[in-house]
């Protein structure tokens, strides 16, 4: 095997030494090409390690906005069951939400409208205390029944009923005393 050469070479930089081992590419401090070549290969060199700093930094915001995206989804799609409700029953909240994530705006914006009317008739439903009146209503129905069944019991009877037979059958009928 034959010994390492070295070439001293030297240019307005300075002087340089390239030390050739045979069967393998020259290795030296600097480099044998021209120094306008070197000048406008170094340039290059430079704009392409600020493309790979730019696209390295580009990767990773764009790697950093796929996992905040990635994130927001799961967020969103927590706690929802994709199971599906029988025709006719009532969804889960988790099967709320999973049809939810998956409508569209429109429906979406639609089904707001629906719970904003809803819970506009059930808030005045509440204040308005509709359910005390509908059982007043009711009770008044069945005194109005019970009078309408005796007034029958009247009419089917065979003798002749005196008013205050009436009278009196009413007012049991409705809660008073006889007077």
């Amino acid at each position: 095997m034959a010994d390492d050469i070295e070439v001293h070479t030297v240019d307005e930089q300075g002087e340089h030494i390239t030390r050739i081992i045979p069967g393998t590419p020259p290795a030296t401090d600097h480099t044998l090409i021209p120094t306008a070549e070197l000048e406008q290969l170094r340039g290059e060199l430079a704009q392409l390690r600020l493309i790979a700093r730019v696209n390295g930094g580009l990767h990773r915001s764009a790697h950093e906005d796929v996992e905040q995206a990635e994130a927001e989804i799961a967020r969103l799609r927590a706690g929802e069951s994709p199971t599906p409700a029988p025709e006719g029953v009532q969804l889960t909240p988790a099967q709320w939400i999973h049809a939810w994530n998956r409508a569209t705006a429109d429906e979406r914006l639609a089904k707001v409208e629906q719970i904003q009317r809803q819970t506009g008739i059930a808030f005045r439903c509440q204040q308005q205390d509709h359910g005390t009146v509908l059982q007043e209503l009711a009770n008044v129905l069945q005194t109005i029944n019970r009078v309408r069944e005796f007034a029958d019991q009247i009419a089917k009877g065979s003798r002749t009923v005196s008013r205050e037979f009436i009278a009196q059958g009413l007012l049991r009928l409705l809660g008073g005393e006889p007077t």
